[in-house]
């Protein structure tokens, strides 16, 4: 909705009415998801509950800390977040949208009829979020004054920041694991959503057309991001918020909208031309954490603000070698077993509360 009706860089393209047709396409989004949850539920009514299909919609959030402990600030953050992430999920689990959104926008927000309004509510069997990034924000003032009227993001009233001490990826966006913590205990304390959370999209984009294919697969900036936010997704599931999945983006490079094959999500590395495949570090490292349930990691190692240390250097080499190994077949004995001692079970969540 917003890059493709505000800021013209998605398909359609257009900029013409950047304070009212992206409100009006993602309304349009909303409805349509809740016409084909009811259709395909209705199709699917006779069938045993446990081949059912599960149906759910996307919801795109970053989380927004507030840049200090002042009261404007936290408003700031709170409104934010209203903008963002209530935007698709409060329609879904309230059949409204956020009161923030309504106050600033006004008639520039379509509205629910009673009927759309029931049809949206518990519309979906699962949270489904995807989330990438962490933004301060704070309420604009002299040295950050408002948006220009004709802005998208005027209404939203705020001014956005990089978060402190965050290293940021090829396409500048922060690294802050500590906003995924926080996002999804938002999200369970606010909706409290039927099914639980799953992350359907969460990765680290890096730059790849001019390196080496050799020099590619050493991804261990991506292997850090993996082990930073699942540990703060296993925080949050230790305090009990239900996470049910997580979902790397991506399993393959692809063309990443406009940016193409100059910007790399995959796991597995695909050469332009010859589309040929080669597994990376990171995809070494996901396959031994899901099998093993859990992965080593040190207090320094591949901490956000800081050079990675020596010990994950070393780490990095040994996953290279096993792909390097796979290629040609299994690993070696010796190489699986290094590869295995490098891998410890993290202990198992709480069982979380059961939810009517």
């Amino acid at each position: 909705a917003v890059n493709g009706y505000a800021r013209g860089e998605h398909p359609p393209g257009r900029t013409v009415a950047p304070t009212r047709e992206p409100y009006l396409a993602a309304h349009n989004m909303l409805l349509a998801h809740a016409l084909a949850a009811a259709r395909l539920r209705k199709m699917q009514a006779a069938r045993p509950t446990d081949q059912r299909a599960l149906i759910s919609l996307g919801v795109h959030a970053d989380w927004r800390e507030a840049l200090s402990g002042s009261e404007a600030d936290a408003d700031a953050a709170q409104r934010s977040m209203a903008f963002t992430l209530g935007w698709m999920a409060a329609p879904l689990y309230t059949g409204a949208y956020p009161p923030a959104m309504r106050a600033a926008l006004g008639d520039a927000l379509p509205s629910f009829t009673a009927e759309q309004a029931a049809l949206l509510r518990n519309s979906s069997d699962f949270f489904a979020l995807q989330h990438y990034s962490t933004l301060m924000v704070s309420r604009p003032n002299a040295t950050f004054p408002p948006l220009p009227e004709t802005s998208f993001y005027a209404a939203e009233g705020v001014r956005w920041h990089s978060t402190r001490g965050a290293r940021k990826n090829s396409l500048g966006w922060d690294i802050a694991p500590f906003g995924l913590y926080k996002l999804l205990k938002h999200i369970d304390e606010t909706y409290q959503p039927r099914g639980g959370i799953v992350i359907t999209e969460s990765g680290f984009p890096s730059r790849g057309d001019d390196a080496a294919p050799h020099e590619a697969t050493r991804d261990t900036a991506r292997v850090c991001y993996l082990k930073r936010y699942l540990q703060a997704v296993h925080r949050a599931m230790g305090e009990g918020v239900p996470v049910r999945g997580y979902f790397v983006w991506s399993l393959l490079d692809a063309a990443e909208w406009e940016h193409g094959f100059g910007t790399r999500f995959g796991l597995v590395r695909v050469e332009p031309g010859t589309l040929a495949r080669q597994p990376k570090a990171s995809a070494v490292f996901y396959t031994r954490a899901v099998k093993a349930g859990g992965f080593n990691a040190s207090d320094g190692e591949c901490n956000a603000t800081t050079q990675a240390a020596p010990r994950f250097r070393a780490e990095g080499a040994q996953l290279q070698a096993v792909v390097n190994a796979s290629r040609g077949g299994t690993p070696s004995l010796e190489v699986s077993r290094t590869m295995l001692l490098r891998t410890v079970r993290l202990p198992p969540p709480p069982r979380p509360p059961a939810r009517g």
